[in-house]
């Protein structure tokens, strides 16, 4: 008897498992790329949910952070940023411009996706960054801490 329930809770335990499983693989095919991508005004966007967004061209909300300082060129700047982007796992650089990078982050699992963009501000020799989920109502601090590490290795190679 205690084995057959045993065995009904194991089945049960696997189908539930795999409803979530596949629901999560779900949203992730059904992202869309936000339509407020880019500069506005020459700035990057405001996070519109600081839960699962941190931005370093707005400061005073949850979401906000300090930018990167550089030194040197733009276009080396640039170059730097890029080799960094590049070489983290599940990155992939959509878009370029002399001032402008636009990357999307794929996550291992489940490949969600988070847009990340940078503004190189020559005149405050600052790299402002966005990086956003695009879907979740909080990141556990994903994007922060890959904001972090970017901040961290452009540092190291300053």
């Amino acid at each position: 008897m205690l084995r057959r329930i045993a065995a009904r809770a194991t089945v049960v335990g696997i189908i539930v498992a795999a409803f979530i499983m596949g629901s999560l693989a779900m949203l992730s095919w059904l992202q869309n790329r936000p339509d407020k991508l880019g500069l506005s005004d020459g700035k990057l966007h405001p996070c519109q949910n600081p839960a699962n967004c941190v931005c370093s061209e707005f400061s005073g909300d949850a979401a906000s952070a300090e930018p990167i300082p550089f030194t040197g060129s733009v276009s080396a700047a640039m170059a730097r940023l890029v080799e960094i982007v590049r070489a983290m796992p599940g990155a992939k650089v959509v878009s370029q411009t002399e001032n402008y990078l636009h990357a999307e982050f794929s996550s291992r699992v489940f490949g969600f996706t988070d847009d990340v963009e940078f503004r190189i501000d020559e005149a405050g020799s600052a790299i402002h960054f966005r990086s956003a989920s695009r879907i979740g109502l909080a990141d556990l601090g994903v994007n922060r801490n890959r904001m972090q590490q970017i901040r961290k290795e452009f540092q190291d190679q300053s």
